[in-house]
């Protein structure tokens, strides 16, 4: 099993916590580097097959192209989703006239309920929250 095979393959055992652990490791690094998350397209030489890397710094991430697609809608999901969860924060600070700590539990309510809609594990504190 070369590289790529045992990282898909415990990628693939690995629960949502566990794969939420290890991409904020890739996105938290330090202020040092160039801070650039680098991503193209590639055929892999040994049997053509297609893939994307991502490269952030000095580390690489090679997923085939139906996993990059998942996790490129999972990005694109979680920015809508800090999206509306800041206009939601303003909006009843603002206009409800309540403080933090109450915006604070009404975003924990609305991440619940947007998880059990999606029916996602329940982690209002973790990166699907």
């Amino acid at each position: 099993m070369d590289g790529l095979e045992r990282l898909n393959y415990a990628w693939g055992r690995a629960d949502i916590e566990a794969r939420s652990a290890f991409l904020r490791g890739l996105y938290n690094r330090s202020a040092e580097g160039n801070q650039v998350l680098e991503v193209q397209a590639l055929v892999g030489s040994a049997r053509g097959e297609p893939m994307v890397e991502l490269r952030w710094e000095d580390k690489i991430l090679q997923w085939d192209p139906e996993q990059a697609i998942e996790h490129g809608v999972g990005c694109i999901e979680a920015a809508e989703a800090a999206l509306h969860d800041a206009w939601f924060a303003s909006f009843i600070k603002q206009r409800v006239g309540l403080g933090i700590e109450e915006v604070g539990a009404m975003l924990l309510e609305l991440r619940a309920w947007r998880q059990r809609r999606n029916e996602l594990p329940e982690d209002p504190e973790g990166v699907t929250g």
